[in-house]
């Protein structure tokens, strides 16, 4: 049930049409699938241990400062699970976002920090970790690659999506990490 309510919204948010002058505000669509790996462990292929839980995000993202080249925005996510963590996660991060790649096949490079929430104590959590909690810290890391149609409005995303206990900071237990394949649009 929950992720057929994000596929529709998903769905809904893909066709919305955006300005193309305008890049101070955004949404994203992103699906992807949670890992047995260390986030590290992320970049090496001959570890990867892919689980079949999956997820399913939405993001709102607006800026709120630029230094220079360097822009900063908030974003407020909602993801939802399936498989054996069916849960919905909402996020906070406070993103920073490099802007200096948009001539390039790389648009930008982003890093966000913030709270997360999940609806309940995550099962593939409790399983990977011993136990799980709802709050944790959520960080991600993003590069955004430049769409090849031409559009300056929408861009094409792969994120690492990691839930922690930031070294104890949130509690001890939990965490999870998962990469995910999203579109941004910009209105």
């Amino acid at each position: 049930m929950i992720m057929r309510l994000l596929l529709v919204l998903a769905c809904c948010a893909s066709v919305a049409r955006a300005d193309p002058g305008a890049r101070d505000r955004g949404f994203q669509v992103f699906a992807g699938t949670l890992f047995q790996n260390d986030w590290i462990t992320l970049f090496d292929p001959f570890y990867i241990n892919q689980e079949r839980p999956g997820l399913v995000g939405l993001t709102y993202e607006r800026q709120f400062a630029q230094l220079g080249r360097v822009e900063f925005l908030a974003e407020a996510q909602i993801v939802g699970h399936a498989g054996k963590q069916e849960v919905i996660e909402f996020n906070g991060p406070i993103v920073y976002f490099r802007v200096p790649f948009r001539d390039l096949w790389l648009s930008s490079f982003a890093w966000g920090i913030g709270p997360s929430y999940a609806s309940r104590p995550p099962k593939f959590e409790k399983e990977r970790n011993g136990r799980a909690q709802n709050f944790l810290v959520h960080w991600t890391a993003e590069w955004a690659f430049v769409d090849h149609q031409g559009r300056d409005d929408r861009e094409w995303t792969i994120r690492i999506h990691h839930r922690s206990n930031a070294y104890g900071f949130a509690g001890p237990h939990g965490g999870s990490n998962a990469i995910v394949i999203g579109r941004r649009w910009f209105f």
